[in-house]
């Protein structure tokens, strides 16, 4: 039987926004329009009256004028360190800091992204072919039509004659991505990968391996004389030697898991109105690099940001020489390699100077001996510019929102952090402080709370702001009685008060309780004793027997 269906408020808001879809979809030419007005006007107050029965929230899309964003490259040396190894070999992973500026709104973290369209080895360049090619949907191109001026009017079909054969239009309940943009991992994505990896790195392995050796060891004690030094030294090493090298060398894991959660690019990340906070953006490197631009992107990532570094730097000049002398001379010429890095070195004053600029001439005017000169070296140095990673943009889109207060909390699961929640000892005491977690989305600012905290006489739970997050929500609970063995689960919720002081309640999330624990088995009867066998003190011969 299907339960999960829409509430009325819900059909209602669905189909309100249904009227408004149909409405922009089928739009005429403007003078249709004005003999249909009244009937749009009507469509249009009718939907109001139903989406005020939804939650309302007031937004704008004006992200630039509000927040800024600053961007650092981590090396993969440093994130190697700080988010594992197996993150820092295969993400490109970039700081952001977000500030929001806005005085009344806060910002809403949607999507974080590479743009490489002007990075000359994007495999695709607007200078090669002027841009992307236009494959906008019919309602994109109707749109349009509708916006342009009067005394321009398009013709027929002209958006199908302008689209390239290979182009699929997208329909108006669709949306598709753009060329040359990489998004960034989402957290969840990048924590799983490191906790999979977990369990190989080489301390993990190293000692997962002695511990294994040490059972089987144990295991065939038995056949060695227990006297042996062989016994007591297979003891000492599972109960000593073990444990000290868990303690020498700890596992690194566990932090690294820990910063890639706080600080990780997650989608509806809340930047409050006049604050900023720092998100790392994961940007999987075999996306734009082949394996041997990975290679030296690992090892030296400056050289993709100031590769004009080869004209001083002898070891920038060494990791690229593969990439850029081709470029200088065709036939490998070393000497020609030389006698144009000599010249881009003499030229460079005069480039920087701005002549480069001088060498667009109108078609057909000869250009002046000493510009014609320095033709090539610009090329070069061109060429280094379009090479750069500086070309390239890191995007943040999102959603300023006026009051937070009014997106209700989403939980993803509830977690208790006390020792021992997983016994029914532990929910049978009274008077004991739990401490625990809710983690989901649009927390801040919210108040736990628990359906059946009354009748199971439960204090609380209360919020605790030290360590709460927009994704993580601290609470304390205490237990006045013992909860009862029927009790199957605890039912969370999170509640928030908007600036209009109306509640606004998340879903419910059930914490399921462990089950009672089954009784002890009743011991066994213990058996008949065997009969004295005849003769014995406690069986004497009959009289008269031999």
């Amino acid at each position: 039987m299907v339960t999960n269906l829409p509430t009325a408020r819900t059909r209602n808001t669905l189909l309100a926004v249904g009227i408004l879809l149909l409405l922009q979809l089928g739009a005429a030419p403007r003078a249709m329009a004005q003999d249909n007005s009244s009937a749009a006007q009507a469509a249009v107050a009718k939907m109001k009256d139903t989406a005020k029965q939804g939650i309302p929230l007031e937004a704008s899309t004006n992200v630039t004028g509000n927040a800024s964003v600053e961007a650092v490259l981590i090396p993969a040396k440093i994130s190697k360190h700080v988010f594992g190894g197996i993150i820092g070999n295969n993400y490109a992973v970039i700081a952001l800091t977000i500030s929001n500026r806005s005085a009344s709104e806060s910002l809403i973290v949607h999507s974080v992204f590479i743009d490489y369209s002007r990075w000359a080895l994007s495999g695709y360049s607007s200078l090669v072919d002027g841009g992307n090619e236009d494959c906008s949907s019919p309602a994109e191109d109707q749109t349009k039509a509708q916006n342009a001026p009067a005394q321009n009017p398009p013709a027929p079909n002209q958006a199908a004659q302008k689209q390239p054969p290979h182009c699929n239009g997208v329909e108006s309940w669709q949306t598709q991505t753009k060329p040359n943009q990489v998004a960034s991992a989402e957290v969840r994505i990048v924590r799983g990968e490191l906790l999979d990896h977990q369990p190989w790195t080489k301390r993990n392995w190293m000692l997962r391996a002695l511990q294994t050796l040490g059972s089987i060891a144990s295991a065939y004690t038995f056949t060695l004389q227990s006297t042996s030094h062989a016994v007591q030294s297979i003891g000492a090493v599972n109960g000593q030697v073990v444990p000290a090298l868990q303690n020498f060398w700890p596992d690194s894991t566990v932090g690294q898991m820990n910063r890639i959660s706080d600080f990780g690019f997650q989608v509806n990340k809340v930047i409050p109105k006049q604050s900023s906070d720092i998100v790392v953006a994961f940007f999987p490197i075999e996306r734009f690099l082949t394996p041997g631009l990975k290679k030296l992107y690992i090892d030296s990532p400056a050289v993709f940001f100031a590769p004009l570094a080869v004209l001083v730097d002898p070891e920038a000049r060494k990791a690229l020489a593969p990439y850029i002398e081709p470029f200088l001379s065709p036939s490998g010429d070393p000497q020609e390699v030389e006698r144009q890095y000599t010249q881009v070195r003499k030229d460079l004053p005069a480039i920087l100077a701005g002549d480069c600029q001088k060498l667009k001439v109108p078609a057909g005017q000869p250009l002046p001996p000493d510009l014609a000169a320095l033709q090539p070296s610009c090329k070069f140095v061109g060429l280094m510019n379009r090479v750069s990673l500086n070309t390239v943009r890191v995007t943040v889109g999102g959603t300023m929102a006026v009051d937070v207060n009014s997106v209700p909390a989403m939980i993803d699961s509830v977690e208790i952090t006390t020792a021992g929640a997983d016994t029914a000892a532990f929910w049978a005491a009274t008077g004991k402080e739990i401490d625990g977690t809710i983690h989901g989305s649009f927390l801040s600012g919210g108040t736990p709370a628990i359906v059946e905290a009354s009748s199971l006489g439960i204090t609380g739970p209360t919020r605790v702001d030290e360590g709460s997050t927009d994704k993580q929500l601290n609470f304390k609970m205490t237990l006045t009685k013992a909860i009862p063995s029927t009790q199957t689960k605890l039912t969370f919720k999170v509640s928030k008060t908007t600036s209009e002081n109306a509640t606004v309640d998340s879903g419910t999330k059930d914490f399921p309780l462990p089950p009672p624990a089954a009784p002890a088995p009743a011991p066994a009867p213990a058996p008949a004793p065997a009969p004295a066998p005849q003769g014995s003190p406690n069986n004497p011969p009959a009289p008269g027997s031999n």
